[in-house]
């Protein structure tokens, strides 16, 4: 694609017209979307893997997520925004509600945490979060889980039921 550059000169009354002709590079487009499908217990385990081992990819422009790790290495400089979606399903655990923390972790270290409310009794909750990061070519950006610890009363058992994490390059 060109892009024309007009340039009108006035000079002692006579308009003259100058047209060049500079190229422009298409934006690099980066943006993926992966699943973890497959329901996973966070009762009592602080299994780092948890976030990662995603079992779906919709798409991976440039191939910057890595779905056996979880992790995204940025293959250009530039704000990215990442979205995290989670259903899991609630608890039979004795006390008030608790949380399931995710942290976004930027280069092994953590940037931001986010606590899910997990809450007591049957049924499912769906929370999510957006997050803005600057990376620079090569950073990296995962997703960490700690567990959900509580004193079990019934036969329910907190577990994530599915995952979306999606990510893009917004400039």
């Amino acid at each position: 694609m060109k892009r024309r550059i007009i340039v009108l000169l006035a000079c002692t009354g006579v308009l003259s017209q100058v047209v060049a002709q500079k190229p422009i590079a298409p934006p690099v487009k980066v943006a993926f979307s992966a699943t973890i499908s497959q329901p996973r217990q966070i009762l009592f385990t602080s299994d780092a893997n948890l976030l990662r081992r995603f079992d779906k990819i919709d798409f991976n422009e440039l191939n910057g997520f890595d779905a056996t790790t979880g992790v995204f290495s940025a293959p250009v400089a530039g704000v990215y925004c990442f979205i995290f979606n989670i259903s899991y399903t609630n608890y039979g655990c004795s006390g008030g509600p608790t949380t399931f923390n995710v942290t976004l972790v930027k280069n092994n270290e953590d940037q931001e945490t986010f606590r899910l409310p997990v809450w007591y009794g049957s049924g499912s909750s769906s929370e999510g979060f957006t997050a803005l990061v600057q990376l620079n070519k090569g950073d990296r950006l995962e997703l960490k889980s700690l567990a959900v610890f509580c004193t079990q009363s019934g036969s329910n058992r907190p577990s994530v039921n599915k995952v979306i994490f999606s990510g893009y390059k917004i400039n």
